[in-house]
């Protein structure tokens, strides 16, 4: 597996799990991170890849994204497992935009 990391409008990107040149046209369910100084900001789940974070996401858009910022995201190979990592991921850290994921 390997992992990818570049720098996209001074956010630092890092795609995790890869297989080949997936993170061009992939189509296998991600987990994705947004990290400020070390602090979660968000956790979230893409079940068709990338798509998810760069398209309509709506947090994460160039006015609310930062310099230094970390989007990572790691490739599952089933739905369910990444869904019970992204529930694992928002208990453990608590993200500032998961809070109604964690009221509920």
């Amino acid at each position: 597996m390997q992992q990818i990391v570049w720098l996209l409008m001074g956010v630092i990107v890092i795609a995790n799990n890869m297989k080949g040149k997936e993170y061009l046209n992939n189509k296998r369910p991600i987990v994705y991170t947004w990290t400020r100084a070390g602090k979660h900001l968000y956790v979230g789940i893409g079940l068709c890849g990338i798509g998810r974070i760069f398209g309509c996401h709506p947090h994460i858009r160039p006015d609310n994204v930062k310099e230094d910022d970390i989007i990572s995201w790691t490739f599952y190979d089933s739905p369910e497992e990444a869904k019970r990592i992204e529930r694992k991921l928002i208990r453990q850290h608590q993200p500032a935009y998961n809070k109604a994921f964690l009221r509920g």
